[in-house]
């Protein structure tokens, strides 16, 4: 292979493990936080550009759809790894352990009756 080949593999490899913020105006914290308020609260593009503006982030909503677009599979991936599986442990609350202490004295209202 020639120099040149060589040269390009090499900056492949180097650019597929690029950041995939890189090129973008605005730190990846910021970026993740728009796309994150949008998918987990359902708001509009318009109501990320709000809430962002209250934090001093000066930005479109166009912007944000734009990073919807981009990074929206990603995230969803990401997300799925950390979903709970059926295995998982689960641990119930002292409401719960109340309620089950307390089912065979306590009416309807929650009252212990002493009988």
């Amino acid at each position: 292979m020639k120099a040149e080949q060589y040269d390009t593999i090499r900056l492949m490899k180097k650019n597929s493990s690029a950041s995939p913020y890189k090129g973008y105006r605005f730190p990846p914290a910021v970026i993740s936080h728009c796309v994150w308020f949008y998918f987990r609260f359902s708001l509009s593009f318009r109501d990320v550009e709000e809430l962002m503006a209250e934090r001093g982030v000066v930005l479109t909503y166009e912007t944000i759809r734009q990073w919807c677009l981009t990074f929206a599979q990603t995230y969803a991936n990401e997300l799925k790894h950390r979903r709970s599986r059926p295995g998982d442990k689960w641990h119930l609350d002292e409401d719960m352990h109340f309620f089950i202490a307390c089912s065979n004295r306590c009416d309807r209202r929650g009252i212990i009756s002493i009988a």
